[in-house]
């Protein structure tokens, strides 16, 4: 049997207020990271928005875990290179056809 976790009043404003400052900081550094998008790289954005739903109080159950994730964005990756190649092969086609009149 499971019994509902007590978070005192005082606990859930702490959160709140942590949660409320990786909301800001994240909106402060918004125009750094557009100007120079490799400083991204800094912020592990995972672990902060996981930080920030549980500081928010969201239900553990509505985030996947690990292995959904990494199935979700390998899936991804291979739907973008697979248009990347198809990109690439129409692209090779159109220019053997531009090739064709000027062998003739």
């Amino acid at each position: 049997m499971l019994f509902p976790r007590y978070v005192s009043q005082v606990a859930r404003v702490q959160r709140a207020s942590d949660a409320d400052n990786i909301v800001r900081a994240i909106t402060a550094i918004g125009p750094i990271i557009q100007a120079q998008p490799e400083t991204l790289d800094l912020i592990d954005g995972d672990m902060a928005l996981k930080k920030a739903l549980e500081m928010f109080g969201i239900d553990q159950e509505i985030i996947r875990d690990e292995d959904e994730i990494e199935s979700i964005r390998g899936a991804r990756a291979d739907q973008e290179a697979q248009v990347q190649e198809q990109e690439q092969q129409q692209l090779e086609s159109e220019q053997m056809k531009n090739l064709i009149p000027l062998a003739k």
